[in-house]
């Protein structure tokens, strides 16, 4: 079961579309060293993992608040790194 530390950081998937495209930025600069194929392959990898998953926070309290609108944000950020 994850912590509540854990489902915080997850909490940025939940955010308001215009602060998680900020939140992408940020992680693409954190890895930079990555070459751009392999980042788009591995990122969406990782983004269809949260998706493929019965729930992305482990606690109903998160579930409740920021399933949705974190599923909405991971399936647009997936949209937007295929193009």
């Amino acid at each position: 079961m994850q912590g509540a530390g854990s489902q915080a950081s997850i909490h940025s998937r939940a955010r308001e579309a215009g602060d998680y495209d900020l939140f992408k930025e940020r992680v693409r600069k954190e890895y930079k060293w990555v070459p751009g194929a392999l980042y788009l392959h591995k990122r969406i990898e990782v983004l269809e993992s949260f998706l493929k998953r019965r729930s992305i926070y482990g606690s109903e309290y998160f579930r409740e608040l920021y399933e949705s609108p974190a599923r909405r944000n991971l399936e647009r950020a997936i949209r937007g790194l295929r193009r």
